[in-house]
Parts: C-alpha cells; structure tokens; sequence
C-alpha cells in the first residue's frame, strides 16, 4: 500500500466522506434480521437505536448481577444525550475476506438518525474484537497474526497427500535489454552474449519438488 508523500498539505475545499459502515445479521427471538453497522473509533461505548430494539421486541437488560452503569454521554456541544437503557444483542458480522464472527453484546440504547446505521460499534468492540479499519478503501478486517512453521520435507510431502491444497513455484524470469533497430555493430551483439553469460553465471537453478532442501519454510495465515 502506497504512503502518503511527506510534507506540508493545503486543501481549500470542504470535504464529506461516507462514515464507516457495513452490513450484519441480528438473531432475537427466532428471527434474523440484516441491519448496517457504524464503526466509530471514536465512539467510547457501543451504541442500539432504541427504535431498533423496540421493532425487535426486546426487554432492556434488568439482572441485578450485570450491574450496567450508564455514564453521562454528551453530544457536540456539551448536550447530554439520554439513554433508554442496556440491550443484549446477539449479532454476526463479516470482514472483508468473508471471515465471519459472532457474538453477543450490551448496547446503550439512545435516539438515532433514521438514516444512520441502527447499530453503532465503538471503540471497545473495535479494540475487544480485533477490527482493523482500512481508511483507503472503506473496507475493514479482522486483525490477522502471520506465522511461519517449519516443516521437514518428509513432513511435507505426505501433508500435501492428505491436503487438496494446491502447491504454486515462483520461477526467475530473466529480461534482456532491447535492440537497436539498426543492425547492431559486431562489439554489441558480444556485449548481449557476456552479459548474458554473466546472468546465467550469477543466478542459481531453483531446486524441484524431489530436491528440496531438508527444511523450508511455509507460510500459513
């Protein structure tokens, strides 16, 4: 992914972009019902549409042992937003690459825009469950740990017996310097062929699947 170049920016004009959104399912009684959620960084609790929860006829949350307190929540300019109490919802979303995950949460229910999304998921959901938002292309994922395993080639060959994975091998490709389109002099055409030599000379043969090496390395997600 390209990095911003470094320096001093200046834009005039006023500029809008579309808040971070995406599409889930939320199970109650029975049912499911596919609703967009907001993702705000920003936003220090997990937010429902009291509208939403009331068309899904839920019950706020009364057990004395989840002991919810609701903080004071203000809006832009100091106004105090009012909450209509703590609903359990159970939702499913999906990533951008169709990992899919779901899970049950509280949500402060509170007065929502029509046009905005009827589930908010904050910062503790986005940090809780590891959501990694891609500025660039509007989309977010699930944070994803790389590991690399070694494996012997023993190992490896009756893995790949027992797997429907396909194997892929990366291949050098060399590139020679175009020709003139005039007939080229003697001392070019002996210039092409060392400089040919010398690539062959400095570049090493890639082993076959029957030749590999005792040990190598595999990348797994």
């Amino acid at each position: 992914m390209p990095t911003p170049p470094l320096g001093s920016h200046e834009e005039s004009a006023l500029t809008v972009t579309k808040a971070f959104c995406t599409w889930g399912e939320v199970h109650a009684k029975g049912n499911v019902s596919s609703v967009p959620f907001g993702l705000d960084s920003y936003a220090e609790m997990d937010f429902v549409s009291i509208e939403f929860v009331r068309s899904q006829g839920l019950k706020p949350c009364n057990r004395k042992n989840h002991s919810h307190k609701i903080p004071s929540i203000e809006a832009a300019g100091c106004l105090a937003i009012k909450t209509y109490g703590v609903y359990h919802l159970h939702c499913t979303i999906t990533d951008r690459w169709g990992r899919q995950f779901s899970f049950a949460r509280p949500f402060v229910a509170m007065d929502r825009d029509p046009e905005d999304a009827p589930i908010l998921l904050g910062r503790p959901a986005l940090q809780e469950f590891r959501i990694v938002l891609v500025n660039s292309t509007m989309d977010w994922e699930f944070e994803r740990k790389k590991k690399v395993t070694e494996y012997s080639t023993k190992r490896f060959k009756r893995m790949l017996r027992k797997s429907p994975v396909q194997l892929y091998e990366i291949r050098a490709c060399l590139t020679l310097p175009d020709l003139p389109s005039e007939s080229p002099s003697p001392n070019t055409w002996k210039q092409c062929l060392a400089r040919i030599q010398q690539l062959k000379k400095n570049s090493k043969p890639l082993p076959t699947f029957g030749t590999y090496d005792q040990h190598f390395r595999r990348r797994r997600r």
